[in-house]
């Protein structure tokens, strides 16, 4: 962290964004809450034709697969069994599955498309 402070406080930099809030007729506690990943994406994925749920979803699995979730893992692979192991154990080929991969950057690529077209929109508006 480089212990630095801008030219305001915390306190009046939210005290701005509720103001504008308030001036667009927005809920001033709304403005100024914590957003979360799945917030932000479901939000972007709405702007999309299909809507949000197939991009929360892939965002769902990819983060899971990220930390290790055994459900996500076994269901994003393409798994092969082998001949040869004994009663009662699976030997198993596991690899990538395309299909899901090719989803997952489909998505990824689409939301990314989608968040630069948001952001440029909504750049050239002033808040005032």
């Amino acid at each position: 962290m480089l212990d630095v402070t801008g030219p305001k406080t915390a306190t009046e930099r939210l005290g701005e964004l509720r103001a504008i809030a308030r001036r667009r007729g927005l809920d001033k506690h709304a403005a100024v809450k914590h957003v979360g990943y799945a917030e932000i994406v479901a939000a972007a994925g709405d702007t999309m034709r299909s809507g949000s749920k197939p991009f929360l979803f892939t965002w769902r699995m990819c983060s899971a697969i990220a930390h290790g979730d055994f459900w996500a893992t076994i269901n994003a692979v393409s798994a092969e069994e082998l001949p040869g192991a004994p009663p009662g154990i699976a030997h198993l080929k596991v690899t990538a599955s395309v299909r899901t991969l090719f989803f997952a950057v489909y998505f990824a690529a689409a939301m990314t498309s989608a968040g630069w077209r948001l952001f440029d929109q909504r750049g050239t508006r002033q808040l005032k």
